[in-house]
């Protein structure tokens, strides 16, 4: 089960100076770690090294630096997340904002293809001038595909079709 566990946006009309605040990220992102026994994390960098860097230092075993650059992996964890949606192994908190970034995500297909020789695409928005944000989607696909990786590595054991011992 999927469940937002924080969400920040830009406001309508914010400024260019406006920015998320990442003291209150940190907190959240901590406060989790402490609430439940999490066994992988899978952070991208892009904008929030500082953050990442400093929680992959405090949980060196647990948060790994995703690269959402790595087109092949990304594009294989979002094949991975829409099919996991698509056949409802993947159920949700109902939470808005997170169902509005997923709605908002287009495919973009990339040139490569995945093992079978099927066309892979990642996540887009519409434009690139978009208003529309997709984070959250991506956040959403982060959490799955650590999900995967501490199933497939022995770390979390799956129960049932998404449910497991711990949460990711």
């Amino acid at each position: 089960s999927q469940f937002v566990v924080g969400f920040w946006e830009r406001e309508p009309g914010a400024g260019p100076d406006f920015e998320i605040d990442g003291d209150e990220v940190n907190q959240a992102f901590v406060d989790a770690m402490r609430r439940w026994k999490v066994k992988k994390a899978f952070c991208d960098r892009n904008f929030w090294e500082t953050y990442v860097d400093l929680w992959a230092g405090k949980w060196p075993k647990v948060v790994i630096s995703y690269k959402t650059s790595s087109y092949r992996a990304t594009a294989l964890d979002v094949k991975s997340y829409a099919t996991a949606w698509k056949s409802g192994e993947i159920k949700f908190d109902g939470h808005a904002e997170f169902e509005r970034h997923l709605a908002n995500a287009r495919k973009r297909e990339i040139t490569m293809k995945d093992d079978e020789g099927e066309p892979l695409y990642l996540m887009a928005k519409e434009s690139k001038t978009s208003p529309n944000r997709i984070d959250a989607a991506y956040a959403g696909m982060l959490s799955w595909a650590a999900r995967a990786h501490a199933i497939q590595h022995g770390s979390l054991k799956q129960i049932g079709r998404a449910s497991c011992r711990e949460r990711v």
